[in-house]
């Protein structure tokens, strides 16, 4: 498959765990305290975001300004 096509990776593992368990408070907590509806919809979508950016190692503002926290071999 052509590279391009391929999300390149620019958070380190650090980053990516934080990311997933950040991620996992806001999917539960909102829904857990019973706050409104659009409170738990959005934190959900936030949550999701972070999730999503921690598995594949990817984070869109880093990728827009042209940042990456891993080390320059791996880059």
């Amino acid at each position: 498959m052509k590279e391009e096509l391929y999300i390149k990776k620019n958070s380190n593992l650090a980053q990516r765990v934080l990311r997933v368990i950040i991620g996992m408070v806001l999917i539960g907590w909102p829904a857990s305290v019973r706050g409104s509806p659009w409170a738990i919809a959005l934190s959900s979508a936030a949550g999701g975001g972070l999730i999503f950016e921690g598995i594949t190692g990817y984070c869109l503002l880093y990728g827009i300004f042209g940042w990456s926290t891993l080390p320059k071999e791996k880059v």
